[in-house]
Parts: C-alpha cells; sequence; structure tokens
C-alpha cells in the first residue's frame, strides 16, 4: 500500500528501465525513502517524494510486487527494522506509525491521498510485531544476499518462456519436432525483445525529439519580456535539466545502435540453433550453451543502475514451477505454489458502507488546442492565436461557479473568468485566445500563449487552488490533447 501510494510508474517504460532495487541495500534505501515520504519531516519528505520520481527509481507494475515483497522480508516495520536499523529517526518512526494506526481507523492518510488505487483504503496496515527480525536472521549467511526473488535477465526470462510454453524435453510433447516452432515463436518475438532490452531506436529517438522541443519552447517562455526573474530562475534551471536530458538520451541513442549490431548477429545464431533438430534434449542444451553464455554478456546487468535485470510475471511462474535446476527458491528468499489469486479476506478491513457524497462539481481541462488549424472560436475569421482554444467541462452532479477562476500556463494567468459565471452540470465552457467567440458560453482571452512546442496548463479556483492540469509535448497544426485529471 505504502510504496504503491509514493512510487511513479515508467510512462515511457520499455523494458530498459533500470531495477533499481536489484540488491538488499538498494531494497532497504526504497523502505528508507518511502517512509519518509509518508512520514518525513516537509523538506525531507518532499525529498522523498521527488526520489522517486526520477526515472532511475521509478517502478513498474511488476517490480511493485518485487520491492514490496522484498521489502516486507527485509525490513520489518517495527522499531528495529527502522530505527535501531538507522533507516529513520525515532520521531519519523512515530509519525510512520501513527499514519498506519489512523489509515487503520479509516482515515484520511498519504496511504490513501496519494494512492490511485481507490481500495487501498480497505487493506490492513498493522506494524509487525516488535520482535520480528527480517527473514535472512532466521537463516543461514547466504541468505543475507537474496531478495524475495531473484531478478532474472532478458535471456533466462526467454528461455524459461520456451521451456513452459514450447516444452522440447517434456516427454508428453514430441521432443525435437517442436523445434521449428521454438525458432518462429523466438523469431516473432524480436521486436517486442529487443524493446524491452532497451535497444528500441524510435524510442531513444524520440526521448532526443522531446528534449529538443522541450528546450525550445522553454526558450520561448524565457524570452517573454514580462517574465519575473523568479520565474525565469526556475525555468533556466528547467532549462539546464533537459538538456541534461537531452545529452543523455543522444549518448544512450549511440550507445544502443553500437550494441545492437552484435545482439542482432547473437539472435540470428539462437534462432538457427533453436530451429534445428538434434539427437536427444542434452545434445540441444549442450549446442545451445555457448550462445546463451554471450547472450548473458551482452542481456545482462549493464551495471550497478540495474538496467538488464527484470522482476515479470513470468519469474513468479518459474519459481511455483521449482524450474531453477534444483534450487526450489530459485536464488530468492521464498518459494511459491500455486493456490489461487487475489487478497486473503483476512488482509482486508470491511468497512460500513458510507453515505453519498453530496453532489458536487467536477470542473477539469477536457480539451486545448495549441495550433489550431481552423476557425474555432466561429467569428468568421480564422487567426492562429486568436483560434487558441481550452475547453473545461463539468462532469460532476452540482454547478460550479467559475466567477474568479484562472487559466495560467508556466509564465503567467493568461485569462480570469468573470463573475457571474455558472456551469451546469455536463457543460462545456470554452476559452479562446481572442476574436469574438460566438455562443453564451465562450469567452476571449485575449492572448492564450499555448505553446505548441510543449506547454502546461493549470485550472485555478478562486482561492487559488490548483483544480486541474494539462501538459503536452509538440503538437500537430489542428491537433487537439485531451487529458483529465487532478492536479
Amino acid at each position: 500500500v505504502a510504496f504503491n501510494a509514493v512510487s511513479k510508474f515508467p510512462g515511457d517504460y520499455n523494458g530498459g528501465d533500470p531495477l533499481a532495487a536489484s540488491t538488499p541495500d538498494k531494497v532497504r534505501e526504497h523502505v528508507r525513502q518511502m517512509v519518509l515520504a509518508i512520514a518525513g519531516e516537509p523538506e525531507a519528505q518532499t525529498a522523498a517524494r521527488a526520489w522517486f520520481t526520477k526515472q532511475e527509481n521509478m517502478i513498474y507494475c511488476a517490480e511493485l510486487a518485487h520491492v514490496s515483497t522484498s521489502a516486507g522480508l527485509l525490513v520489518p516495520i517495527n522499531r528495529a527494522g527502522l530505527v535501531d536499523s538507522g533507516l529513520v529517526d525515532e520521531a519519523t518512526y512515530t509519525r510512520f506509525v501513527d499514519v498506519l494506526a489512523a489509515h487503520d481507523r479509516g482515515e484520511a492518510t498519504p496511504l490513501t491521498d496519494l494512492n490511485d488505487n481507490h481500495l487501498a483504503k480497505f487493506v490492513d496496515v498493522t506494524a509487525a510485531p516488535a520482535d520480528l527480525k527480517p527473514l535472512p536472521s532466521y537463516g543461514d549467511a547466504g541468505e543475507a544476499t537474496r531478495l524475495a526473488f531473484r531478478p532474472l535477465t532478458m535471456v533466462e526470462i526467454v528461455e524459461g518462456f520456451l521451456k513452459t510454453h514450447i516444452p522440447r524435453n517434456d516427454p508428453r510433447m514430441v521432443g525435437e519436432a517442436l523445434a521449428p516452432l521454438q525458432a518462429a515463436v523466438l523469431q516473432a518475438m524480436k521486436p517486442g525483445l529487443f524493446e524491452a532490452m532497451g535497444m528500441d531506436d524510435p524510442l531513444y529517438q524520440s526521448m532526443v525529439d522531446e528534449a529538443r522541443g522541450r528546450i525550445e519552447s522553454l526558450q520561448e517562455d524565457l524570452n517573454d519580456p514580462a517574465l519575473d526573474p523568479a520565474r525565469q530562475t526556475e525555468l533556466e534551471a528547467e532549462a539546464a535539466d533537459w538538456r541534461r536530458r537531452l545529452g543523455e538520451a543522444e549518448a544512450q541513442l549511440d550507445a544502443v545502435r553500437t550494441r545492437r549490431q552484435g545482439v542482432e548477429q547473437l539472435f540470428a545464431a539462437f534462432v538457427q540453433t533453436i530451429g534445428k533438430q538434434y539427437e536427444d534434449y542434452a545434445a540441444f542444451r549442450q549446442a545451445l550453451a555457448p550462445l546463451l553464455a554471450t547472450a548473458r554478456t551482452l542481456a545482462g546487468p549493464r551495471d550497478d543502475s540495474g538496467a538488464g535485470f527484470f522482476v515479470p510475471p513470468s519469474a513468479l511462474h518459474l519459481v511455483a514451477q521449482a524450474n531453477c535446476d534444483g534450487d526450489d527458491r530459485c536464488g530468492g528468499l521464498i518459494g511459491l505454489d500455486y493456490v489461487g489469486h487475489g487478497v486473503h479476506l483476512s488482509m482486508v478491513r470491511l468497512n460500513d458502507v458510507p453515505p453519498p457524497p453530496p453532489p458536487a462539481p467536477v470542473v477539469t481541462i477536457y480539451e486545448a488546442v495549441p495550433r489550431p488549424a481552423a476557425d474555432l472560436n466561429g467569428d468568421g475569421t480564422f487567426d492562429s492565436r486568436d483560434d487558441e482554444s481550452v475547453v473545461l467541462s463539468n462532469d460532476g452532479d452540482a454547478p460550479a461557479d467559475l466567477g474568479g477562476w484562472t487559466l495560467a500556463d508556466r509564465v503567467k494567468v493568461r485569462f480570469t473568468f468573470p463573475e457571474g459565471v455558472i456551469m451546469q452540470p455536463g457543460t462545456t465552457v470554452g476559452v479562446y485566445g481572442g476574436g469574438a467567440p460566438v455562443g453564451a458560453f465562450n469567452y476571449a482571452a485575449g492572448a492564450l500563449g499555448l505553446n505548441d512546442t510543449g506547454d502546461t496548463l493549470t485550472l485555478f479556483d478562486a482561492e487559488g487552488n490548483a483544480v486541474d492540469r494539462l501538459e503536452w509535448g509538440p503538437v500537430a497544426e489542428g491537433e487537439s490533447v485531451y487529458f483529465v485529471g487532478g492536479p
């Protein structure tokens, strides 16, 4: 529950993302950052939440199960696990335990406020018993280097897939006659495998293009003569960060193109070897062994960041099947058996059904057109600035008083709604760059200044609270940007 609340999913996940929690020490650091993000002092809390937004610390779906399970086994949520170990101080631990207790009483806490899963409020998060120790301390010394589940390389994932789904060594199957099928399936998997190994040229090219577009957009904002010094400093720092990202993306693109040449040759050798029928399975494995050794070098972990390590859902199947050369835990701390699915009833809390909330408006930024290609405001004249548009939508079940609400980009407020604008449920309101918009609920801003190379637009209520936010990168002429979400 806690990791799901504070972690961020890599939006451009391609499998090349690093497995940040690839060692016990790194899992412990994840726990420390999680506790601080939930219950740290304001400055520490802000820093910890920002830590989870960094690309190298983002957590994809199967990795969340890996991190949470490993953390639960390595760092008990008690004083010994958090304070005596030196991860956090006593005050932070006390606040964290208080948050857990408040959550179990059904109160709103960061565990639910930051959580996209609305069912999180039903999960019991009681702290561990005071005498519970890390699982490795109950075993031999070798356990201390293990995680809940051993991370896999892409080679091991593919090997496990073929063993499980097309088992040419299964006496119930047709043996070596399966060779052409295995080879055909492997060949069909090639595009996805190369993407998952971070060898996808278009991906890194898109990262380069995005960084260049962001830099160009920020430079446009910096050229605004009305820009105040504080905002200028922020934008300059953001531009510097995007220039850093551009350099990294260009370096990654060059590295990918270099590595891909060797991997292409090795992949072709794999397909040829797997597609050949041998005297028996032992002979096949003998022929495959040198290719596997080379592949583990190319596709395995490339550095200390965890890049090249994965914990896909299939890893759990390999453990449950004990398909790991005699190790019933496949190099992890725990073994698995197939018993069902879902969350056990003992782990959830059944609350009384709360009364329905009173009717309320839900105003969102429904659409923006930063680069219009037609007369959107309906005044009979096309103008690329006047016809820039933003559409708000009230998806709630009560009217919204928009008087004093504002639309602002990263530079300044672009439009303020006049008093008396009441937006009924199920209706929309349009704001245009200028001209003479047609319709009772359409307004001219004078200048929206929507950047077609990328921008951020935020809707604030009359008290200055962020109600909704829309962010986009480079857009084509006439392209609409849609997003409904919170600030």
